[in-house]
This record gives structure tokens, sequence and C-alpha cells, in this order.
């Protein structure tokens, strides 16, 4: 899936939807992650961070202990994203 691109003084770079950072996210996590492993890999500032964390929590999909990990139901929202990434990439 496709963000959005963003271009200043002739330089192009894309952006990442919102379901793309959550999937970032959910990779990370899924043997388990630290925040500050989470935040760098998925290259977010902390604020950020805190914001999707507390989406993921909220929707079951990441789950919180002593580090991050992605709950079957993550794994399911990685799974069904990707699959969608390839219906679309298939589509003229």
């Amino acid at each position: 899936m496709v963000g959005f691109k963003i271009c200043t003084n002739g330089e192009c770079s894309e952006l990442r939807s919102n379901f793309e950072i959550m999937v970032d996210i959910l990779r990370v996590a899924k043997h388990g992650a630290s925040k500050t492993r989470i935040r760098n890999t998925a290259g977010l500032v902390n604020s950020n961070l805190n914001h999707y964390l507390n989406l993921l929590l909220s929707l079951g999909l990441l789950e919180e202990g002593n580090s991050y990990h992605t709950t079957q139901k993550g794994l399911e929202f990685i799974k069904s994203f990707e699959n969608l990434q390839k219906t679309l990439a298939s589509q003229p």
C-alpha cells in the first residue's frame, strides 16, 4: 500500500499511512520489543509512538508486559494487511 508523497525543494519522500505504521510496530513486537526498540525500528518520535501504542493496545492488537508483544489478533491484522497489499498491487 502506498502512502502519500511530500515534496520539498525538489526532493520527494513517501509518508506511510496509519495502517503501515501500525503494521510496522506489530512486526517489530512479534517476538517482544521494548518501547525504545519499537521507536527506533519503526522510525517514530515519542509522541507518535505513544499514540500508536495506545491505539494498538486498545484494539487488542498489542499487549504490554515487560515488553510489548503482538497478540494473535495483531498477527491476523498483519496478514490481512499483507493480503490487501497483494490484492491492490495486482490491480491494473
